[in-house]
C-alpha cells in the first residue's frame, strides 16, 4: 500500500473517530461537560504518562511557557466544545469551533502585521456566510449563549495552535498531547466545581467512549501527517464535522435543515482555504484535539 494511501486511512479513522466522539458527547447530557472532560484528560494521562515520564522534568525549563500556554487553551476550547454539544446540534458545535482558522488570521493580520492574501480573504468571508446560513435560517438556530461559547472556543482554539508554533520546536508530540491533558484535567476539575455526577451503566460507556475516541483520534491523525502533506491531512480532518453530524442523525434522529448542510459546506470551505494558507500545522495541533 503506498504512503498516501495509508496516510488518507489514518487521516479519514481519525475524523470518524472525532466525529463519533462528538455524539457520545452530544449524546451524554446528563453527565457534566466538565465532568466528561475531567475523565477524558485523567484517561490520557494514565495512557501517555509511562511514554513520557523521562520527559517531564524538562516541563519546569523557561522553554515550557508557550507550551503550557497552549495546553490551559486547548483545555478552554474543549470545555466551550463539549458545554455547546450538550446545548445544540453536533453540527452547529463542530461548525462554529471551525472558526478557529478566523482567529488565527485575524491574529496574524492585526497583531503580527502579515500580509493578507486574497485566499486568506475568501476563508473568512466563506466561513462568515456559513455561520450566518447556520444561525439565521438552520433548523434550530444557535441561541445566544451557544454563540458566545462557540466563539469563545474557537478563539481559546486559535491561541493554542499560534503558542504551538512555539512551543512544537521543543517538545515532541506526545509530551504536547500530555501536557493538554493534564491541563484539561484542572481546568475541568475547577469548572465541575465538585459537582459530580454518578455514572450509570450507559453514561459510563459513552464516557469511555469519549476518551478513546479523543485519544485514537490525536494519533491517528498524528500518523496521518507522516504520511500526507499538510493541507491533505488537515482537510481530511475537517471531514470530523461530516461524520459528527451523521452519527447524530443515525443515533438521534436529528434532521439538519438544507440551511444547516450549506453552512456547513461554506466554513469547511473556508478552513480548507484558510489552512491551506497558513504554515504546515504539527501534529498535536488544535485541529486534532476536539
Amino acid at each position: 500500500m503506498s504512503a498516501a494511501r495509508i496516510g488518507f486511512f489514518w487521516a479519514l479513522a481519525s475524523a470518524v473517530s472525532f466525529g463519533l466522539m462528538s455524539w457520545l458527547v452530544h449524546a451524554t447530557p446528563r453527565v457534566p461537560p466538565a465532568q466528561i472532560a475531567l475523565l477524558r484528560g485523567l484517561a490520557g494521562l494514565a495512557i501517555l504518562t509511562p511514554l513520557v515520564w523521562r520527559r517531564l522534568p524538562t516541563l519546569r525549563g523557561a522553554s515550557s511557557g508557550f507550551l503550557w500556554l497552549r495546553a490551559l487553551s486547548g483545555a478552554l476550547s474543549i470545555l466551550c466544545y463539549y458545554w455547546n454539544l450538550q446545548h445544540t446540534s453536533v453540527g452547529t458545535s463542530k461548525a462554529l469551533q471551525d472558526l478557529a482558522p478566523i482567529f488565527v488570521a485575524l491574529f496574524s493580520l492585526y497583531v503580527l502585521r502579515e500580509r493578507l492574501s486574497g485566499r486568506t480573504g475568501s476563508g473568512i468571508a466563506l466561513a462568515i456566510a456559513g455561520a450566518l446560513a447556520i444561525g439565521v435560517r438552520g433548523a434550530v438556530p444557535p441561541t445566544l449563549p451557544v454563540f458566545a461559547v462557540g466563539l469563545l472556543g474557537a478563539v481559546a482554539a486559535a491561541a493554542a495552535f499560534l503558542s504551538l508554533r512555539a512551543a512544537a520546536v521543543e517538545h515532541s508530540p506526545e509530551l504536547v498531547v500530555w501536557t493538554l491533558c493534564a491541563a484539561s484535567s484542572v481546568v475541568s476539575a475547577f469548572a465541575l466545581r465538585g459537582e459530580w455526577e454518578p455514572l450509570g451503566l450507559r453514561d459510563a460507556g459513552f464516557v469511555v467512549g469519549v476518551a478513546l475516541t479523543g485519544l485514537a483520534g490525536q494519533l491517528w491523525m498524528t500518523r496521518a501527517y507522516q504520511h500526507l502533506t499538510a493541507s491533505v491531512a488537515s482537510a481530511l480532518g475537517l471531514t470530523a464535522l461530516l461524520w459528527g453530524v451523521l452519527f447524530e442523525v443515525a443515533g438521534s434522529g436529528a434532521r439538519p435543515s438544507p440551511w444547516d448542510w450549506s453552512g456547513y459546506a461554506l466554513i469547511l470551505l473556508g478552513a480548507i482555504l484558510l489552512r491551506g494558507s497558513a504554515s504546515k500545522p504539527t501534529p498535536g495541533s488544535p485541529d486534532e484535539e476536539m
